[in-house]
């Protein structure tokens, strides 16, 4: 900016020649009474010419004169109304400009913007206007917290149970047994996080409040979408004068900045150089500088610039402090850029950093629902889509479907097949794939390398590596020095004397930011705490690390035997080439099978093992064992064997045994009759008599059982009613009709309202006698609260083995058939007299 200066006006000019008169001093004493050299300064003065400001006061002090008296004034009025007037009719006649040329300059954007980005597996163009849906922000992010790993992990739920089946919820608990303690592990928050959600808003509202944004987004988030949708929805907005949208590649922008002009340029020279380059982007040459000026000035333009992770290391300082000048000078300009990672790798004074929120419940419906539209399928198509992805069988692909990239991938698998696939790991290796590079190779992007950089067969092995190493801690969260630990065995070179400890942990902390800025592989869920993006990649990773065991570890000992010196020869030979010894992490990972938390690897290992066999074998085992180390489950189960036999002799063998196990188990148990129906469906459809009068006396048991401890109204309703479906059974034994009879006589005879004194209730435990030594049924098991939990834990793990025999055919189909059948019958049980159960000893019966 010029310096201000004044000059004399005619009148202060003689004044001031009068003073000078008087006083007999040459021009060349006045110029050393004001510190000049020369007199040029004072011949100025006296001609009326402009001076410096401050000269022009000193000079008045030295002769006595006041500077206000002498300097020349401009019309002020005049001036401001000429400049005003003139500033007026240059903007009317920019804004005319602009309104002439915006109708073409709009349909050639309109036409550039309208195609959607790169869709993986989709080789037309779709308009992104029926495909897009507002996106929400957060000016939250979770980084910002200092919580550690070990609140992270108390404050999250993490699925408990693996996506196989909808686990229905408990009945009332038999014999007055509480179960909800049951029902809390099994009924967890299935989010990624529980933590409490930050406040988010749409993307154009915090537009509307704030004028340039940094926009950072994991990858696959959207953030390219947003901004070509946010350039479009400019377009078609009504203002006037209108907008313009200029969506640019800042790795292209940057190539137009040299490096070298980054510290050494002024600001202003930057901030041309950027105007300039912006406004060859446009294209048109209808845009002049002053047109393009006055546009910047007035905020007519949208400028929208995508992927500051992509720029190079060596262009970001250049380009960065060309951005920043810009802003400055402009600040009506609107100005999103978008960046992956967060404010560590990308920051720019005066932005509002905002982070894209993954999508939620509706958004998800609301994404589908277009997609599948955009692809010229009907609205039926979409609803089933919805349908399979919300049900308790997909929580994994629920939590995937939270990025848009991922759930365009479902969409494209459920349209090819009508279905989510139930067998993951070929979907898990594919997103794994996208993460690592291919989606950047599908756009053609290109990124430096870093100074770490392994081979994706290192990477992949480390990634599992981690993976295992903290599922079998019972970690979802993890510290960044355990990250680091584990990188840093990748990144040590082979001999250790050659090793700096120092450039060890500065590599690994590198690679490490390239797992979650480059690849998304991991996310910072508080400051220094890490995650795997979604679940299902920890899951998978351990699931191809235990596979990877299978085909290089070698053990020194058989599973089922600490030592093999003492076996002879030959047998010690034939174990070793009999491929025990790929098959201790499998005997490992079978140790898991009564854990909720392990079936998800279990399921993932089974779909990579070409061999499955093994492994089922050594599940059903792990699970029989529940049973063999209790004596009172062997009692048990032996009724169940026994009350099997008697109603395949009544009803014949046409019945899956499994299926009459699983019936008799979960019957006793209130568990449902889900697992038989699946095992026999017939079971469900039409239940045989005999079971159907077995199931009403074993209800009829677990009442009087109720009564008995617990006498209330509502139990000896409950007992009427079905000893009234009871009676009029044709098929009911004299016997027990005779000692119905008696009950209900002496029943009668008493008040409803007085049942609950103890005197009332000899008659339940009477009829609960009849009904075992008739039936077989009602004994009295009294198990404990941690028996209950271990026989319900046998159960759903029972469920969870028999999804593992549907899904993955074993490799001797005799074998999977039998493994079926064996089913709810322990290995190595032995049968016991049925006589020696207990049961409720019968009272003295009035008669």
């Amino acid at each position: 900016m010029a310096k201000r200066s004044f000059k004399a006006s005619p009148e202060g000019i003689a004044i001031a020649k009068r003073a000078f008169e008087r006083r007999e001093w040459t021009q060349e004493y006045l110029a050393s009474a004001v510190g000049l050299q020369t007199r040029q300064s004072i011949w100025k003065f006296f001609t009326g010419r402009p001076i410096e400001r401050y000269l022009f006061i000193d000079i008045c002090f030295q002769l006595d004169l006041d500077w206000e008296e002498i300097v020349y004034r401009a019309p002020i009025d005049e001036t401001a109304d000429q400049a005003s007037t003139q500033a007026s009719a240059n903007d009317t006649e920019l804004a005319q400009a602009w309104a002439a040329i915006y109708p073409d300059l709009s349909a050639q954007l309109h036409q550039q913007y309208r195609c959607a980005p790169h869709l993986v597996d989709i080789h037309y163009p779709i308009d992104l206007e029926n495909l897009y849906i507002d996106r929400r922000v957060t000016t939250q992010p979770p980084t910002q917290s200092w919580l550690d790993a070990v609140t992270l992990e108390r404050q999250t739920a993490t699925p408990e149970q693996a996506d196989f089946r909808e686990v229905p919820l408990l009945q009332a608990a038999p014999s007055g047994h509480n179960h909800q303690f049951l029902i809390d592990q099994r009924r967890r928050d299935t989010s990624e996080t529980a933590t409490a959600t930050a406040p988010s808003l749409p993307i154009t509202q915090l537009l509307a409040q704030h004028k340039q944004v940094l926009l950072y987004g994991e990858i696959g988030a959207g953030k390219s979408t947003v901004i070509q949708a946010l350039a479009l929805q400019a377009i078609a907005t009504t203002d006037e004068p209108p907008i313009l949208p200029l969506q640019i590649s800042l790795t292209a922008l940057g190539k137009q900045i040299p490096a070298s002009h980054a510290g050494k340029t002024t600001p202003k020279d930057q901030t041309e150089t950027l105007a300039t380059t912006l406004l060859a982007h446009w294209q048109c040459a209808a845009i002049t500088p002053a047109l393009g000026q006055w546009l910047f000035t007035q905020g007519k333009v949208l400028l929208l610039l995508d992927g500051f992770d992509q720029v190079p290391a060596d262009a970001r300082p250049a380009l960065t402090d060309a951005i920043q000048q810009f802003a400055q000078a402009y600040p009506a300009t609107t100005i999103v850029l978008t960046s992956r990672g967060d404010r560590r790798t990308c920051e720019f004074a005066g932005f509002t950093s905002a982070h894209i929120v993954p999508l939620n419940h509706a958004e998800i419906t609301q994404f589908a629902e277009r997609w599948f539209k955009a692809i010229n399928l009907n609205e039926t198509i979409a609803q089933q889509f919805l349908t399979q992805l919300f049900d308790k069988r997909n929580q994994r692909l629920q939590s995937l479907a939270t990025s848009p990239l991922l759930l365009h991938i479902l969409c494209s698998i459920f349209r090819d097949c009508q279905t989510l696939p139930e067998n993951r790991s070929r979907l898990y290796q594919h997103i794994l794939e996208l993460h690592l590079g291919d989606w950047d190779q599908l756009r053609h992007i290109t990124r430096n390398p870093h100074p770490c950089t392994i081979s994706l067969t290192e990477l992949i092995s480390l990634l599992s590596e981690l993976s295992y190493t903290e599922f079998e801690a019972g970690n979802h969260f993890f510290e960044k020095n355990k990250i680091i630990a584990i990188l840093a065995n990748y990144v040590a070179p082979a001999d250790p004397a050659t090793s700096n400890h120092e450039k060890i942990w500065q590599q690994s902390e590198s690679l490490l930011e390239q797992l979650i800025l480059e690849h998304g592989i991991f996310v910072e869920s508080a400051k220094g705490v890490y995650r795997f993006a979604h679940l299902a990649f920890q899951e998978y990773l351990s699931a191809r690390y235990i596979f990877a065991q299978t085909l290089t570890r070698e053990a020194t000992h058989p599973p089922d035997s600490q030592n093999i010196s003492p076996l002879i020869p030959v047998l010690a030979q034939k174990l070793h080439h009999s491929g025990w010894q790929t098959h201790q992490a499998l005997y490992n990972l079978a140790h898991h099978a009564l854990d909720p938390r392990w079936h998800e690897v279990i399921f993932l290992t089974l779909d990579l093992l070409p061999d499955r066999d093994y492994l089922l074998e050594r599940l059903k085992r792990q699970i029989d064992r529940v049973i063999l180390l209790q004596p009172r489950f062997k009692t048990f189960f032996n009724w169940i064997e026994h009350k099997v036999e008697q109603t395949t002799t009544a009803i014949g063998d046409n019945h899956n045994l499994a299926a009459l196990r699983a019936f008799y188990f979960s019957s006793v148990l209130n568990l449902g009759l889900d697992l038989a129906g699946s095992l026999d469906p017939q079971i469900t459809w039409q239940l045989p008599k005999p079971l159907a009068q077995d199931l009403q006396l074993i209800q009829l048991s677990n009442w009087l059982q109720d009564f008995t401890t617990n006498a209330n109204v509502n139990s000896a309703i409950q007992i009427c009613f079905t000893l009234q479906a009871i009676v009029t059974r044709e098929d009911t034994p004299a016997a027990f009709n005779e000692s119905l009879t008696v009950l209900q006589t002496h029943v009668i005879a008493g008040d409803l309202g007085n049942w609950d004194a103890s005197g009332q209730q000899a008659w339940a435990m009477d009829l609960q006698t009849a009904i075992t030594q008739t039936y077989n049924i009602g004994h009295t098991w009294e198990w404990q609260q941690e028996e209950w939990q271990q026989l319900e834990a046998y159960y759903w793990s029972n469920v969870f083995l028999l999804e593992c025999l549907q899904r993955y055919t074993a490799t001797n189909p005799t074998s999977h058939i039998n493994k079926i059948r064996q089913l709810f019958k322990p290995r190595g049980l032995q049968q016991t007299d049925v006589a020696m159960m207990p049961h409720i000893q019968p009272s003295r019966m009035a008669r």
